[in-house]
């Protein structure tokens, strides 16, 4: 890894989500539950606005938690995913509580920008970037899918040294520094909004950071 934000190597957490999209929940927990940041993205979510806005998109949606509010606040919502079996799982939620104006496909952010033929007023990356070998490309690819005013929301760990994390999680990062999320989004043409911090909780590694960029 270089200080970009880029890999030297072809690195990829598909496999690993495949091999563990039935305990997905139980790894997830051992980092930060949604249980344990969920409202406060719910509270952002709506002060943020963005009633007049259609389309929502959410990078890597996992089981799906997070989905029912979006489908609540737009009027179409997109989950992307690289790994089936997550879908699959986020569509089994979608189907339990009948969010007709979800679709959920099983691409990267740089497959949408050539292929969804409207831009979103909303994206939201939870507790995903610590997963993709280059973050910094999520942001570029990410400002190209915004309509002009758009908020891209990112909720992840800040830096931590629990190495651990690699091998039992898939994480591909340990964390970032609050600057690192904030120059990508300046090279990706955003400008910073507010940030959150809240420290982890036993058990938790490191501290979620919660940034906003339009």
């Amino acid at each position: 890894r270089d200080s970009t934000g880029d890999w030297s190597s072809d690195v990829c957490s598909s496999d690993l989500f495949a091999r563990h999209a039935d305990d997905f929940r139980e790894q997830q927990d051992l980092i930060a539950s949604y249980e344990h940041y969920g409202d406060a993205l719910s509270n952002i979510l709506s002060s943020l606005g963005l009633d007049n806005s259609q389309y929502a998109l959410e990078i890597g949606p996992g089981e799906g938690a997070f989905l029912p509010q979006l489908a609540s606040h737009f009027e179409h919502v997109v989950g992307i995913d690289i790994s089936p079996d997550m879908l699959a799982k986020a569509q089994d939620l979608c189907s339990q509580q009948v969010l007709t104006n979800v679709a959920l496909l099983n691409a990267t952010t740089g497959e949408l920008t050539a292929s969804h033929p409207s831009r979103f007023g909303f994206a939201v990356a939870n507790m995903v970037m610590h997963h993709v070998p280059s973050p910094k490309t999520i942001f570029t690819e990410v400002a190209q899918l915004l309509e002009p005013g758009g908020v891209f929301l990112v909720t992840d760990l800040c830096r931590h040294e629990q190495t651990w994390a690699k091998e039992s999680c898939g994480d591909l990062w340990l964390g970032f520094e609050p600057e690192d999320l904030t120059r990508w989004a300046a090279a990706a043409g955003l400008t910073e909004g507010q940030s959150q911090f809240s420290r982890s909780e036993e058990r938790r590694v490191g501290k979620e950071c919660r940034s906003r960029w339009s």
